[in-house]
């Protein structure tokens, strides 16, 4: 299983990559999987989408093989043992995050139809974003926060504020608009997965 590579993000915060090479079949021969695992794998239309599946949980026993992973009435991932946990996945990557603080991670491709959806969640001060990339960059923080802050109903394009930053940064910050409160979050990106961009989202550490 060749695992693209492990981030150490923060203190207590790490995360998986896998470049995905192998095959639906070959994956599906590796697990055995439960029946609520069966039913989500069986709802995926895509070999693609059915792969990544299995390539997450191939990548989450392979780093905590003790732990058991269900979901909440949203859909997002818990762990039993009490480690945060975020999963994302494209057709090329599998990706998990691990911390003792809530944590999001996405990692997405770079495809153009990102300039077509821009204006659904571009917050006004984000106009420095303008190209495929960078965009991409802006997309993949918005989805790491939202899955790290797990409040359904947050609005992308006014509630979610990524500081100006470039693809080439490797930090950034954003911050978490709700209920008149402004939250601050850190975002690791990752920038050496070819053709894509990912980030990771936690919250920034207090300092006293």
């Amino acid at each position: 299983m060749p695992q693209a590579q492990n981030i150490h993000v923060s203190e207590g915060i790490t995360a998986y990559f896998w470049e995905i090479r192998e095959t639906e079949a070959f994956l599906g021969a590796q697990l055995t999987l439960n029946s609520e695992e069966k039913s989500l794998l069986q709802a995926k239309k895509h070999s693609k989408d059915r792969a990544s599946f299995l390539a997450v949980r191939l990548l989450l026993n392979a780093i905590v093989s003790s732990a058991s992973l269900t979901y909440d009435r949203f859909g997002a991932p818990l762990l039993d043992n009490g480690q945060h946990i975020s999963i994302s996945h494209s057709p090329h990557y599998a990706a998990i995050a691990l911390a003792n603080v809530p944590v999001g991670i996405d990692v997405e491709a770079h495809r153009p139809k990102i300039t077509r959806i821009a204006p659904r969640f571009l917050h006004p001060s984000e106009n420095y974003a303008q190209t495929m990339v960078s965009l991409t960059q802006i997309w993949t923080a918005k989805e790491a926060l939202y899955k790290a802050y797990r409040t359904p109903g947050i609005h992308f394009s006014k509630q979610l504020q990524v500081t100006q930053c470039t693809p080439n940064d490797l930090r950034g910050n954003a911050l978490i608009i709700d209920r008149e409160q402004k939250i601050p979050f850190s975002l690791t990106f990752v920038t050496n997965l070819p053709q894509h961009h990912a980030t990771i989202a936690y919250p920034t550490p207090k300092v006293y």
